[in-house]
């Protein structure tokens, strides 16, 4: 038999921290975006971008892709 005990408080701390974590996840990634969008704007080439940035070639063209700005 298992002994469990439900407590509401504790669940409601474990979903709030999950969603932070979620959210800090989020916000790297958007501000990897804006950066990634920068150096679009500033021309340079693609796999430089990808490289620098540690995202994909495919993920940098599919940005630039979502943007129109090459």
């Amino acid at each position: 038999m298992v002994n469990f005990e439900w407590n509401q408080k504790d669940f409601e701390e474990a979903i709030l921290e999950e969603g932070m974590e979620r959210g800090r996840a989020e916000g790297v990634e958007q501000g990897k975006i804006d950066i990634i969008l920068e150096m679009l704007r500033g021309k340079l080439p693609l796999e430089i971008i990808a490289h620098m940035s540690k995202f994909p070639l495919e993920r940098v063209k599919e940005i630039d892709g979502m943007h129109s700005l090459l």
